[in-house]
């Protein structure tokens, strides 16, 4: 199940970047030559994270760390400064709204944290020798 889950996901995740590289190569290349270069491209790009994929030691342990980064990040620090953003631009901003994002932005940084830190060390314990 869980190859067959990563077959129908992977075009999915893929489409966002090809869809740019996509855009940049019908600018920037001749018309003939545009369908070729995409699927080469598209190819290579399978190809080139599948390689990394099967080339990086504990691959997971790299993910960990990413998602603990990236995932807070995206998740629960981006959100609470665009509203609060938002809600100054529009005079809206009150005591309710920063306290509320304050506290959302607090959690972000504890989870940001502990994540990283967890991650630091499974990645060090995984590398480290025992001899040192």
């Amino acid at each position: 199940m869980f190859v067959a889950c990563i077959l129908v996901s992977y075009p999915l995740q893929f489409y966002v970047p090809m869809e740019r590289v996509e855009k940049w190569i019908k600018r920037k290349v001749v018309e003939t030559k545009q369908e070729p270069l995409i699927y080469t491209v598209r190819f290579g790009g399978v190809i080139f994270t599948c390689l990394m994929a099967q080339l990086i030691p504990h691959l997971a342990l790299f993910i960990s760390l990413v998602g603990s980064v990236a995932g807070t990040s995206l998740t629960l620090v981006f959100p609470p400064l665009i509203e609060l953003l938002c809600c100054y631009s529009r005079g809206e901003l009150t005591k309710w709204v920063w306290i509320r994002n304050i506290f959302l932005i607090s959690f972000a940084f504890v989870g940001f944290a502990t994540g990283t830190y967890a991650s630091l060390v499974q990645i060090i314990e995984a590398f480290g020798t025992s001899d040192i």
